[in-house]
């Protein structure tokens, strides 16, 4: 299965901050630069003054972060200079970058001082990539891979690879585990269901691909066709389409990315291998299943309250109009017996009279 050769996890100010100088603060100087008994007595075996400094700079860095680094003179001129003014005062030094070779000899000190180890492919790449397959069965997200491989890379004690070493690790991880997944789809799914697929990616069928991906925006009849059409299309295939995801074992956070996947691509899915298209698209059938049905049950009980709304301002509205109509049966009533009450009044006065 065709995949990036090197998968963007981070952006370049991630990058940046993970594989460039800590910038330190007046108290972050103070807690990393300062040197116990034994980093003091390596530091002032160093014959050349700013390679003692140099040391204590990138000793400091590591115990911030466990990355090698190579930075020029002016990059890191304040934190050389607070060195040389308060953990080994000194007259400081001329302008100067570390040679490849001084590079590689003040870190087997850090090494030493840390007790850690460089990391090497030959050593370190076969369990790295054997952890991370494991990870990736929970979750092939790159980023979360990369962040399982920092967190084994600090367990282990071993300094953090660079960017591009652990892209081509990932990116042979999740590409394994996206074949591994293909090949037994290749196995088990049906004929006609792998035609229906193909009929999606390549608008053939009688649904099209943009309609599977439209969703009801609101509870209107007309977008809720939307969810139904949809809804018909598909549940001919879906207890195929769960059993095929069954069997693979997916994680719940791995069927959603792979889901992801289809909206991500978009019209530009059919570039993907046919492997691809397949694990991608039956996760998201599942997806969408679920939201259509969701959806449609929503709208329902929408409008089920609408109507039983209207039911009750109808109802109210019909005991208001019997309540005025009573109302004016009883003042008419009112002013009937009000007006013999009087009549019988005054005849009686006229009786006394």
């Amino acid at each position: 299965m065709a995949f990036e050769e090197r998968v963007q996890i981070l952006s370049e100010a991630e990058q940046d901050e993970l594989y460039g100088p800590p910038a330190f603060t007046s108290a972050d100087q103070r807690f990393f630069f300062s040197l116990n008994d034994k980093e003091l007595a390596i530091a002032k075996s160093l014959r050349h003054r700013g390679q003692r400094y140099m040391l204590v700079v990138l000793l400091g860095y590591f115990k911030a972060k466990p990355v090698v680094l190579n930075p020029g003179f002016h990059q890191i001129k304040q934190d050389l200079k607070y060195v040389y003014q308060t953990v080994l005062p000194g007259p400081g030094c001329r302008p100067f970058n570390l040679t490849p070779k001084e590079n590689e000899r003040i870190y087997q000190r850090v090494f030493q001082l840390c007790n850690y180890q460089r990391w090497n492919v030959k050593d370190h790449g076969a369990a790295l990539r054997d952890y991370l397959s494991q990870q990736a069965r929970a979750w092939t997200a790159p980023r979360h891979l990369f962040d399982a491989a920092i967190e084994y890379c600090s367990g282990q004690k071993i300094a953090i690879p660079a960017y591009s070493t652990l892209q081509k690790i990932i990116s042979q991880v999740v590409g394994d585990e996206q074949e591994h997944m293909a090949a037994h789809l290749e196995r088990a799914m049906s004929r006609g269901l792998k035609q229906a697929l193909a009929e999606l990616v390549n608008g053939t069928g009688p649904l099209p691909f943009r309609q599977l991906r439209q969703s009801a925006r609101n509870f209107t009849g007309t977008e809720l066709e939307k969810e139904l059409i949809v809804y018909r299309h598909i549940q001919h295939w879906m207890p195929e389409v769960d059993l095929l995801l069954s069997t693979l074992s997916l994680s719940q956070k791995n069927l959603q990315h792979l889901a992801e996947k289809v909206d991500y691509y978009g019209a530009k899915l059919k570039r993907q291998t046919v492997g691809s298209q397949w694990l991608y698209l039956l996760c998201y059938l599942q997806t969408r299943w679920q939201q259509a049905l969701e959806r449609i049950a929503d709208g329902f009980v929408h409008h089920v309250r609408q109507t039983k709304q209207k039911a009750k301002d109808y109802a109210q509205e019909a005991v208001f109009k019997d309540w005025q109509k009573a109302a004016k049966m009883s003042a008419r009533q009112l002013k009937y017996c009000t007006c013999s009450l009087m009549t019988a009044l005054i005849c009686n006065y006229r009786l006394q009279q």
